[in-house]
């Protein structure tokens, strides 16, 4: 199908059309809401690049990346009475929505085609506010990685299209490191799909087309990976930031995973350390403590824990938990299997295997990581619904990507299939809207 000529002058134009609803949400968010941080990680966070517990801005926050950082670290530097943190926070939003809409917007050829697209684009904003409100650096995270990927399938293996997903990739790495880790499984089994679809349409030499695709995306990911790990060694070399990293691996599998003990059933571990129940509570509670040896009562309570909460894992319950979308909220679980319907829908109008096996593959990505995690029962909404956008968005770009055949061409399939794509728009965009309004009420 051609590029309309009409719609060929406006494209100049889209973005402007794209970025005004995305500064408009942020805008309502900001008068009517207000942003906030979703945890204390993100006030400590901020407090320790802005120098509040030290005296002077420092880099070194255990949760955040030196890509992430060190530039916030250097601009606190500079301009010390400058909210930094929140600002850097509210542009990577910005950005992760706007990239998000406009990659999903990118093969429009024609006004009504643009308009779907469009609807289809605003309605994953619409279930994003809950995440524009409460500031999370594990979202964002999440959020920036699968920018990344969505920009490498909706593009054409450019230069620039590589260049902006290593950006994403090692901000979202500086940002919080498992965070992108989390959604590479999904991303790189997803983009792997649509070359593999891509090339078999093309009828391209397909090993060749493979690597000269896949290859620089996976050189750059494990590029980021590997200096990203290499420079946070370094910067937390020496016994005093081990011991700092230790104590703060054993608190957060303290209480991420498990519930707090009271100072009599853990009697004998603070009598060994000889910390008292005053002390405990305090550390408990607040995170405050005063005794020498940290690392060693908090990794003695942590093992307790570890053996008293020791369960068998019910593995036929975990896989339940994935495909019935365990943890969300706000309708998206009714959203994700519309959008499942919606892909087997466009994938029988196109005639498409190809697009049913595109989706068999998310769904084992979607196992694969998800299950990883309700595996360890570490599935709070900051990283659920962020994965849950992640899935959102790839099923759209499976029911957008091109046919398997050209019957595409015939006028009366492409009415029927253009009909059939509005009401699918439509119907996703009220649904959309829905979600929208409940998690509104609940910010509000």
């Amino acid at each position: 199908m051609t590029i309309d000529p009409g719609f060929e002058k406006f494209k100049r134009w889209r973005f402007i059309v794209e970025l005004l609803p995305v500064i408009a949400m942020f805008f309502v968010i900001g008068s009517r809401i207000g942003f906030w941080y979703e945890t204390n990680d993100d006030y400590i966070i901020n407090g320790m690049l802005a120098g509040w517990f030290t005296g002077e801005p420092s880099f070194r926050t255990i949760y955040t990346g030196l890509f992430y950082a060190f530039p916030i670290k250097c601009l606190y530097d500079l301009f010390p009475a400058v909210g930094w943190y929140g600002i850097i926070n509210l542009f990577l939003y910005v950005t992760a929505n706007y990239g998000i809409l406009n990659r999903i917007t990118a093969g429009a050829k024609s006004i009504a085609g643009y308009v779907c697209r469009l609807a289809l684009g605003l309605s994953v904003l619409g279930l994003m506010l809950r995440l524009n409100v409460f500031f999370q650096y594990t979202s964002i995270g999440i959020m920036l990685a699968v920018l990344g990927f969505v920009i490498l399938i909706v593009g054409s293996g450019r230069k620039r299209d590589l260049l902006a997903f290593f950006i994403c990739e090692a901000v979202s790495y500086g940002v919080r490191p498992e965070s992108m880790e989390i959604v590479q499984i999904t991303g790189f089994m997803m983009y792997f799909a649509f070359t593999l679809k891509g090339a078999l349409l093309i009828k391209k030499p397909l090993v060749k087309h493979m690597i000269n695709r896949v290859a620089p995306a996976l050189i750059i990911s494990a590029l980021v990976i590997c200096i990203g790990f290499v420079a946070d060694r370094i910067s937390y070399s020496g016994e005093t930031w081990q011991q700092a990293l230790e104590t703060n691996d054993a608190r957060s599998a303290w209480f991420d995973y498990h519930i707090s003990p009271e100072a009599d059933e853990i009697r004998e571990i603070l009598d060994k350390n000889n910390v008292t129940d005053t002390e405990y509570y305090a550390y408990r509670y607040y995170l405050n403590y005063s005794w020498d040896n940290s690392s060693e009562m908090v990794s003695d309570v942590n093992d307790y824990l570890a053996k008293r909460d020791q369960s068998p894992k019910d593995y036929p319950g975990i896989v339940r938990s994935v495909f019935l979308n365990a943890g969300l909220d706000w309708g998206l679980q009714k959203i994700t299997f519309l959008c499942v319907a919606i892909v087997i829908v466009s994938a029988i109008l196109k005639k498409s295997l190809l697009d049913l096996l595109l989706l068999f593959t998310l769904e084992v990505s979607k196992l694969l990581a998800w299950g990883y995690l309700y595996y360890i029962g570490r599935f709070p909404v900051r990283i659920m619904v962020p994965l849950a956008i992640c899935h959102i968005s790839m099923l759209i770009l499976i029911a957008l990507n091109r046919p398997d055949s050209k019957d595409e061409q015939k006028d009366g399939f492409r009415i029927i299939k253009s009909i059939m794509a509005a009401g699918m728009a439509g119907v996703f965009l009220l649904v959309s809207v829905r979600s929208f309004v409940l998690q509104y009420r609940n910010c509000a």
